[in-house]
């Protein structure tokens, strides 16, 4: 049984399906609900076209009703989503009596790591253009979104101010609309779920860009909308910094001392996805980006660019490195630039 994130009802389910079906097993697929009519057109597409044996793949939209009740030792449940639900699926008497096999990917508190030797307003910038990108691209519904921005603490001012400066002006709106640059998140539901985790952060961070959203073309509630939002963490040891994921555009920026306790602050968010390091000083991206040290399966030097010998929640990667073409800044084991793929380093700069 497969079941699916909101944020990913086509690409998610593919990836699931493809090795399961070269494997020779039957699969049920459940999509998340708020998306799932995305998964149900596709779905219907993969039937039309032949290329399955009848009975091979099912679709459930909606509740799957008793359906886990009848998992046994030879099932496997195939999870993504939040860490609540799957513990909730893993506790289930069925999968916990049977012995099912239960494989989850969780929630992803990713931390990026500005370095101590990225001095440079032109490293600073670079990391905070990334910031930025991260929390607009699909309103940061994403699981490798920038959730924890690591900053040494006497950049923690002009950071803050970086970040103001690009994420203010952000157009919210109907993604169809001309000059539209965010769109609203998946569901209402979806955005109360930010907005309390929004509000457990603030346990531990202050609000210091937050504002109502005024979208274009479109209804400011009955959208969910909601306006990018970076906090500050007081204390940036605080444990909801390190547990409370707001599935948005939110971002929170921790200060640090030097480079142990930076990766002592990303350890700290258990089971992220990915990790990442800006720094021109090659020891520094090592010290930070080792998997034993930071916690996270997928060090790398750009969010989305794992080292090819980490592992996924789920299991190994493919290599996919960012730094790779001599001219790139960073460290790196991968041995050149994806083929076919400008460097992503080369890319920020024009080149």
């Amino acid at each position: 049984m497969l079941i699916n994130a909101f944020n990913f009802p086509v690409w998610g389910m593919l990836e699931k399906l493809a090795p399961a079906i070269l494997a020779g097993v039957p699969v049920v697929v459940k999509p998340a609900t708020p998306t799932a009519y995305v998964a149900e057109a596709l779905f219907r597409e993969v039937i039309a076209s032949g290329a399955l044996p009848e009975g091979a793949a099912q679709l459930i939209c909606g509740s799957a009703g008793d359906l886990l009740d009848h998992l046994t030792g030879q099932d496997l449940v195939g999870f993504t989503g939040s860490a609540a639900t799957a513990a909730r699926l893993r506790a289930h008497p069925a999968i916990a009596g049977n012995a099912v096999r239960f494989n989850a990917e969780a929630d992803s508190l990713n931390a990026s790591i500005l370095g101590l030797a990225a001095t440079s307003s032109a490293a600073v910038e670079l990391y905070l253009d990334e910031v930025a990108r991260e929390l607009t691209t699909k309103t940061g519904q994403r699981c490798t979104c920038i959730r924890r921005a690591l900053v040494p603490a006497g950049l923690v001012e002009p950071a803050v101010a970086g970040l103001r400066r690009r994420l203010e002006p952000v157009v919210l709106g109907d993604p169809r609309a001309e000059g539209v640059q965010v769109g609203p998140l998946v569901s209402l539901e979806q955005r109360e779920d930010v907005r309390r985790a929004i509000a457990g952060l603030r346990e531990g961070a202050e609000s210091v860009l937050e504002s109502e959203p005024r979208p274009q073309g479109a209804d400011a509630e009955r959208g969910a909308f909601l306006a990018p939002t970076v906090l500050l963490a007081r204390d940036s040891a605080h444990p909801a910094i390190h547990s409370l994921e707001a599935f948005g555009p939110v971002c929170t920026v921790v200060p640090y001392s030097d480079t142990d306790e930076a990766v002592a602050l990303a350890a700290l968010g258990k089971g992220s996805l990915v990790a990442s390091v800006f720094t021109p000083d090659a020891a520094e991206a090592g010290s930070c980006s080792s998997t034993r040290a930071a916690g996270a399966p997928r060090p790398g030097t750009a969010p989305r660019c794992p080292r090819p010998s980490t592992a996924d929640r789920g299991g190994p990667v493919a290599a996919r490195s960012s730094a790779a073409c001599g001219r790139c800044t960073t460290t790196s084991s991968a041995p050149r630039c994806r083929p076919r793929r400008r460097c992503w380093r080369r890319s920020q700069a024009g080149s």
